[in-house]
């Protein structure tokens, strides 16, 4: 038999969705940010946010990616190749970072 807390722990949110305050139960997709933000299935940027984000990145001076792990603006170009691919591939998509879409 489960104790109270564990049943409380097992009810809890992984977090709360920043672009709509909506609680994000445990199993449901969600994007994490590299600034540490939950995000919803619904409030999840599509990939070619992040493209947009990166350009904007790799264009400002000086590089200052901020919390996303990238050394240097070469890496970053990489990215924006690899994820303008992808799109151009398979068509553009949320981001899921975890969760039932993961």
């Amino acid at each position: 038999m489960m104790a109270a807390t564990d049943a409380e722990d097992a009810n809890e949110p992984l977090g709360t969705c920043e672009g709509c305050a909506k609680a994000i139960p445990e199993g449901a997709a969600y994007h994490y940010t590299a600034d540490a933000c939950w995000l919803c299935a619904d409030c999840a940027p599509m990939l070619s946010d992040l493209v947009r984000q990166w350009e904007e990145i790799v264009a400002a001076e000086p590089f200052n990616p901020g919390e996303i792990d990238c050394d240097s603006p070469e890496e970053m170009r990489a990215w924006i190749r690899e994820y303008t691919a992808e799109i151009e591939r398979n068509g553009d998509r949320k981001v899921m970072t975890g969760g039932a879409a993961w």
